[in-house]
């Protein structure tokens, strides 16, 4: 499931935060696909995946980005290349 077509509005925000200052990012959420959220089971918790969850440490590129947002406190996601 893409995450433009499962959280439209927050693609857009993201898109628009990172297109000043991370735009290789901002340019990959139109092909990003939600793979996986957080099995953590915290309730403030809306982390996601969008690679397959590693078996032990994460290994090659990853992009962690925590933004704020107005309906929420701090909300991270995982971008996985």
């Amino acid at each position: 499931m893409l995450l433009t077509e499962t959280l439209p509005e927050l693609a857009k925000e993201l898109y628009q935060l990172l297109e000043a200052k991370r735009p290789e990012l901002a340019l990959q959420l139109s092909n990003l696909k939600i793979v996986e959220g957080c099995a953590c089971g915290d309730d403030f918790c809306a982390s996601f995946y969008t690679q397959p969850k590693p078996n032990g440490a994460h290994t090659g590129r990853v992009t962690k980005l925590c933004y704020w947002s107005q309906r929420r406190a701090c909300s991270q996601r995982h971008f996985v290349r």
